[in-house]
Protein backbone atom coordinates (compact mmCIF):
# COMPACT_ATOMS: atom_id res chain seq x y z
CA UNK A 1 0.00 0.00 0.00
CA UNK A 2 1.08 3.78 -0.58
CA UNK A 3 -0.51 5.69 2.07
CA UNK A 4 0.90 8.70 1.23
CA UNK A 5 2.34 9.72 -2.52
CA UNK A 6 5.50 11.93 -1.52
CA UNK A 7 6.60 9.82 1.34
CA UNK A 8 6.28 6.85 -1.00
CA UNK A 9 8.63 8.28 -3.42
CA UNK A 10 10.90 9.65 -0.59
CA UNK A 11 11.23 5.89 0.56
CA UNK A 12 11.76 4.60 -2.83
CA UNK A 13 14.46 6.85 -3.24
CA UNK A 14 15.74 5.92 0.02
CA UNK A 15 16.02 2.79 -0.28
CA UNK A 16 17.21 2.62 -4.09
CA UNK A 17 20.67 4.43 -2.14
CA UNK A 18 20.68 1.55 0.08
CA UNK A 19 20.55 -0.61 -2.37
CA UNK A 20 23.24 1.06 -4.24
CA UNK A 21 25.32 1.00 -1.63
CA UNK A 22 25.36 -2.26 -0.43
CA UNK A 23 25.29 -3.35 -4.37
CA UNK A 24 22.16 -5.78 -6.02
CA UNK A 25 23.68 -8.96 -4.85
CA UNK A 26 23.43 -8.56 -1.44
CA UNK A 27 20.70 -10.50 0.16
CA UNK A 28 18.52 -9.18 3.12
CA UNK A 29 19.90 -11.42 5.20
CA UNK A 30 23.33 -11.15 4.94
CA UNK A 31 23.27 -7.13 5.58
CA UNK A 32 24.63 -6.42 8.67
CA UNK A 33 24.60 -3.35 11.24
CA UNK A 34 28.13 -2.38 10.53
CA UNK A 35 26.78 -2.18 6.66
CA UNK A 36 23.99 0.40 7.55
CA UNK A 37 25.63 2.19 10.09
CA UNK A 38 28.66 2.72 7.57
CA UNK A 39 25.99 3.92 5.25
CA UNK A 40 24.48 6.27 7.57
CA UNK A 41 27.91 7.62 8.39
CA UNK A 42 28.25 8.51 5.00
CA UNK A 43 25.12 10.30 4.05
CA UNK A 44 25.22 12.42 7.26
CA UNK A 45 28.67 13.32 5.90
CA UNK A 46 26.92 14.51 2.16
CA UNK A 47 23.56 14.99 2.75
CA UNK A 48 22.82 15.62 5.98
CA UNK A 49 22.17 14.06 9.60
CA UNK A 50 18.47 13.99 9.26
CA UNK A 51 18.29 12.31 5.45
CA UNK A 52 21.22 9.78 7.24
CA UNK A 53 18.07 8.98 9.71
CA UNK A 54 15.55 8.90 7.50
CA UNK A 55 17.74 6.46 5.34
CA UNK A 56 18.41 4.27 8.61
CA UNK A 57 14.85 4.18 9.60
CA UNK A 58 12.97 3.31 6.40
CA UNK A 59 15.48 0.62 5.95
CA UNK A 60 14.26 -0.36 10.05
CA UNK A 61 10.77 -0.36 8.44
CA UNK A 62 11.01 -2.49 5.43
CA UNK A 63 13.00 -5.19 7.55
CA UNK A 64 10.32 -4.80 9.92
CA UNK A 65 8.02 -5.87 7.36
CA UNK A 66 9.91 -8.28 6.13
CA UNK A 67 9.43 -10.03 9.11
CA UNK A 68 5.46 -8.98 9.64
CA UNK A 69 5.11 -10.51 6.32
CA UNK A 70 6.82 -14.14 7.04
CA UNK A 71 9.17 -13.05 4.36
CA UNK A 72 12.47 -13.01 6.77
CA UNK A 73 12.11 -15.36 9.51
CA UNK A 74 11.01 -14.21 12.72
CA UNK A 75 13.86 -14.56 14.99
CA UNK A 76 15.73 -12.11 12.13
CA UNK A 77 17.47 -9.56 13.70
CA UNK A 78 16.58 -6.00 12.09
CA UNK A 79 20.21 -4.30 11.43
CA UNK A 80 18.99 -1.25 11.50
CA UNK A 81 17.51 -1.29 14.74
CA UNK A 82 20.93 -1.00 16.13
CA UNK A 83 22.38 2.00 14.30
CA UNK A 84 22.41 4.51 16.51
CA UNK A 85 21.57 8.01 14.78
CA UNK A 86 22.19 11.21 14.82
CA UNK A 87 20.49 13.44 17.69
CA UNK A 88 18.79 16.19 15.57
CA UNK A 89 17.66 19.83 16.07
CA UNK A 90 14.30 19.93 17.43
CA UNK A 91 12.89 22.44 14.24
CA UNK A 92 10.27 24.95 15.30
CA UNK A 93 8.24 26.94 12.57
CA UNK A 94 6.29 29.96 13.28
CA UNK A 95 3.88 31.61 11.16
CA UNK A 96 5.43 35.17 10.04
CA UNK A 97 2.88 38.19 10.66
CA UNK A 98 2.99 39.14 7.15
CA UNK A 99 1.94 35.04 6.26
CA UNK A 100 -0.51 35.40 8.62
CA UNK A 101 -3.58 36.54 6.33
CA UNK A 102 -2.41 34.53 3.64
CA UNK A 103 -2.72 31.37 5.97
CA UNK A 104 -6.36 32.69 7.37
CA UNK A 105 -7.69 33.07 3.88
CA UNK A 106 -6.78 29.69 2.99
CA UNK A 107 -8.16 27.67 5.53
CA UNK A 108 -11.06 29.97 5.64
CA UNK A 109 -11.83 28.87 1.78
CA UNK A 110 -10.97 25.32 2.87
CA UNK A 111 -14.22 23.36 1.48
CA UNK A 112 -14.68 21.17 4.84
CA UNK A 113 -15.97 23.23 7.09
CA UNK A 114 -15.12 20.84 10.10
CA UNK A 115 -11.30 20.80 8.39
CA UNK A 116 -10.97 24.33 8.64
CA UNK A 117 -12.94 24.79 12.08
CA UNK A 118 -10.10 22.27 13.81
CA UNK A 119 -7.42 24.51 12.18
CA UNK A 120 -8.30 27.39 12.55
CA UNK A 121 -9.02 26.21 16.71
CA UNK A 122 -5.30 25.38 16.08
CA UNK A 123 -4.26 28.91 15.48
CA UNK A 124 -6.23 30.71 17.50
CA UNK A 125 -5.97 28.51 20.93
CA UNK A 126 -1.88 27.04 20.24
CA UNK A 127 -3.25 23.56 20.58
CA UNK A 128 -1.88 20.79 20.37
CA UNK A 129 -3.37 18.37 17.35
CA UNK A 130 -5.00 15.71 19.79
CA UNK A 131 -6.39 18.11 21.96
CA UNK A 132 -8.65 20.03 20.11
CA UNK A 133 -9.21 16.37 17.91
CA UNK A 134 -10.73 15.13 21.14
CA UNK A 135 -12.64 18.48 21.95
CA UNK A 136 -16.07 17.12 22.64
CA UNK A 137 -19.18 19.97 22.54
CA UNK A 138 -19.72 18.52 26.30
CA UNK A 139 -16.13 20.49 27.30
CA UNK A 140 -17.02 23.47 25.70
CA UNK A 141 -19.21 25.94 27.64
CA UNK A 142 -19.82 29.60 25.61
CA UNK A 143 -21.89 30.57 27.72
CA UNK A 144 -18.86 30.67 30.65
CA UNK A 145 -16.10 31.42 28.07
CA UNK A 146 -14.21 28.11 29.03
CA UNK A 147 -13.44 24.67 27.72
CA UNK A 148 -12.12 22.08 29.64
CA UNK A 149 -8.81 19.94 28.15
CA UNK A 150 -9.01 16.41 29.50
CA UNK A 151 -5.10 14.84 29.35
CA UNK A 152 -5.15 11.83 27.76
CA UNK A 153 -2.87 9.83 29.97
CA UNK A 154 -3.72 11.08 33.14
CA UNK A 155 -7.37 12.01 33.13
CA UNK A 156 -6.73 15.48 34.78
CA UNK A 157 -8.51 18.23 33.24
CA UNK A 158 -7.01 21.99 32.50
CA UNK A 159 -9.56 25.13 31.76
CA UNK A 160 -8.96 27.29 28.61
CA UNK A 161 -10.36 30.52 27.88
CA UNK A 162 -12.29 30.93 24.16
CA UNK A 163 -11.39 34.00 22.63
CA UNK A 164 -13.02 35.86 20.32
CA UNK A 165 -11.85 34.26 17.43
CA UNK A 166 -12.27 30.98 18.81
CA UNK A 167 -15.84 31.27 19.40
CA UNK A 168 -16.32 32.89 16.44
CA UNK A 169 -15.23 29.52 15.14
CA UNK A 170 -17.04 27.00 17.26
CA UNK A 171 -20.38 29.23 16.63
CA UNK A 172 -19.90 28.60 12.80
CA UNK A 173 -19.46 24.80 13.25
CA UNK A 174 -22.50 22.69 13.05
CA UNK A 175 -23.54 20.68 15.81
CA UNK A 176 -24.67 17.30 16.14
CA UNK A 177 -26.18 17.47 19.57
CA UNK A 178 -27.27 14.37 21.60
CA UNK A 179 -24.50 12.57 20.52
CA UNK A 180 -21.10 11.98 22.39
CA UNK A 181 -19.03 12.42 18.78
CA UNK A 182 -15.97 14.18 18.92
CA UNK A 183 -16.33 18.09 17.71
CA UNK A 184 -14.21 18.60 14.58
CA UNK A 185 -15.09 14.38 13.96
CA UNK A 186 -18.62 14.81 14.19
CA UNK A 187 -20.14 13.72 10.37
CA UNK A 188 -16.60 11.11 9.75
CA UNK A 189 -18.79 8.50 12.15
CA UNK A 190 -16.35 9.03 15.11
CA UNK A 191 -13.30 8.64 12.85
CA UNK A 192 -10.21 10.29 13.70
CA UNK A 193 -9.81 13.74 11.31
CA UNK A 194 -5.96 13.15 11.15
CA UNK A 195 -3.30 10.61 12.13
Amino acid sequence: AKPKRRTWKEDKRRLKVVKDYLGPMKKAEKVTMLDLTRLHREIGTTKGKTEANRTVTTVRAVFGKAVEWKILPRDFDNPASGVDLYEEPKRTRIVRRDEFPALLKAIQEYDDPIVAGALLTLVFTGLRRNDVLNLRWSDVDMDAGFMRLRAQKTGDVRMLAISAPTRRVFNALPRFEGQAWRKFNAYRANQPLCR
